[in-house]
């Protein structure tokens, strides 16, 4: 079973994710996070240029960051999962979402896309063994563990959905 991990087993930057993430069963949060974001982006599909204010992402920017966290995320779960001890670069998401030519996505596109990698993503941490989810490795010049990067991923989408539903809604 996946256990919700401590905060003094996450690196500072990354505590105020899993702060937002309600007790309970990952699977089923993970689930049920996707399905809000699934609804909440629907909602932006005629309208997926949608900014708060200026210099801010669009939301299909936004939707597309999640989906380039979780897939670098991901992609360090697995390889220290594997033991690798070569410290892996930092990425700047920033940076990712400047050069995602997004002229040919739409919201339903990218949600698709989103649904395929997140339930990778929970088929993936399930068949970790408690060895594999307790692996370390660094990235960007900190140490994480397997487990803490599913649940910091699962937090950093909820951190998001609350943008897109207090910032992008109004």
């Amino acid at each position: 079973m996946i256990q919700l991990i401590s905060l003094d087993k996450v690196p500072d930057y990354y505590r105020g994710y899993i702060q937002l993430i309600p007790l309970g069963n990952y699977v089923e949060l993970m689930e049920t996070n996707f399905n809000a974001l699934k609804r909440d982006f629907q909602a932006f599909s005629e309208n997926p240029t949608h900014t708060y204010g200026d210099d801010k992402w669009t939301v299909i920017q936004l939707l597309s960051h999640i989906i380039d966290v979780e897939r670098v995320l991901v992609s360090r779960m697995h390889m220290f999962s594997r033991n690798e001890k070569k410290a892996i670069p930092g990425f700047d998401h920033d940076a990712y979402v400047e050069q995602a030519d997004l002229s040919n996505k739409t919201i339903e596109g990218l949600l698709k896309e989103f649904e395929l990698i997140r339930f990778g993503t929970i088929h993936l941490m399930i068949n970790f063994s408690i060895e594999e989810l307790n692996r370390k490795g660094t990235a960007n010049n900190v140490e994480f563990t397997v487990n803490g990067l599913g649940w910091i991923l699962l937090g950093h989408a909820i951190h998001h959905l609350s943008i897109l539903n207090t910032r992008y809604a109004n």
